[in-house]
């Protein structure tokens, strides 16, 4: 170990040399303009993004049945109601009046969520299959189910369409292997599309 220096009585402690410190302390106030400048231009730039994002939004102004005027983010509930967006031009193309309905023509006619014959293949303590129960409940299906342990013939069937594990959900011969959200949605979208 180094034995320590000891200073001379009355000597002053310097990391640096007597004229730097005036240019040392010029320099943190010019750090602290800049730190400032730097906030007021992000805040800014933040400003800028936001202000961007709520013009690209889309606004809709509508009048109920009472000629209520309302102004939302979103369509409005059930048909019939008139809306125009926001801004728009008074020349601008014509828009649908129901939404979900494209201009100009007509939709093929769907059929209901309870025309939809939806086959589940499942087990008394599969937590997938409950899950997967709750969510086809929640769209209104017409949903099976089929315990493919209490039933023989049902789990020959089961094998059949390729399943090795549980839930094996079956909308009208779309094949869905387990649950998840998107696909059954999906499959049961298009199948309420198909005449």
């Amino acid at each position: 170990m180094r034995p320590r220096r000891e200073r001379p009585a009355g000597a002053e402690r310097r990391f640096f040399p007597p004229d730097f410190m005036p240019a040392l302390y010029n320099r943190g106030h010019e750090r602290c303009a800049f730190m400032k400048t730097r906030a007021a231009f992000a805040v800014g730039i933040l400003l800028v993004l936001v202000l961007s994002f709520l013009a690209w939004t889309q606004m809709y102004k509508w009048q109920d049945e009472k000629t209520v005027t309302h102004f939302s983010g979103a369509p409005p509930p059930g048909k019939g109601a008139v809306m125009t967006k926001v801004g728009e031009p008074e020349g601008a193309p014509e828009r649908a009046k129901d939404l979900r309905e494209p201009a100009g023509r007509k939709m093929a006619a769907s059929r209901s969520y309870g025309d939809i014959q939806v086959v589940m293949y499942m087990t008394d303590w599969c937590g997938y299959c409950r899950k997967a129960r709750e969510y086809l409940q929640s769209l209104g299906v017409n949903l099976v189910e089929y315990d493919i342990e209490k039933d023989r013939a049902k789990r020959e069937e089961f094998q059949k369409k390729g399943g090795r594990g549980v839930p094996l959900i079956d909308v009208e011969g779309i094949i869905i292997k387990g649950f998840s959200q998107k696909p059954i949605r999906d499959a049961v979208e298009k199948r309420k599309s198909r005449p």
